[in-house]
């Protein structure tokens, strides 16, 4: 399972990733700003990302339109995924009703 992208892992599995964003290296954060050039907001998630071998990890902090944008959000004390996030790809809720529309 990808750390960095549990989306693809999801799809060869059942559809939703396993476990939670915790999981898959997004912590909780505060303080700072998000990470996102510009944004001034205050970052309530953070991820760990990696630079290679040879360089140490570092923490990527997002605010909370930031880190929904990237599938996570905060629910009061914990990390979960956006029901945006766990919906399958190609599945969009435009295509619905197309079936109906053509009979």
């Amino acid at each position: 399972m990808s750390i960095l992208n549990p989306r693809d892992a999801a799809e060869r599995d059942n559809g939703t990733p396993a476990g939670a964003p915790t999981d898959h290296g997004w912590s909780l954060w505060s303080g700072g700003s998000c990470s996102i050039t510009r944004c001034l907001d205050q970052p309530v998630a953070a991820i760990e990302r990696t630079r290679g071998l040879s360089r140490p990890p570092y923490w990527q902090p997002y605010c909370a339109e930031h880190a929904r944008a990237r599938g996570v959000e905060r629910d009061d004390e914990e990390l979960v995924w956006t029901a945006d996030f766990l919906q399958p790809r190609g599945r969009a809720g435009s295509m619905r009703g197309r079936k109906e529309a053509s009979s």
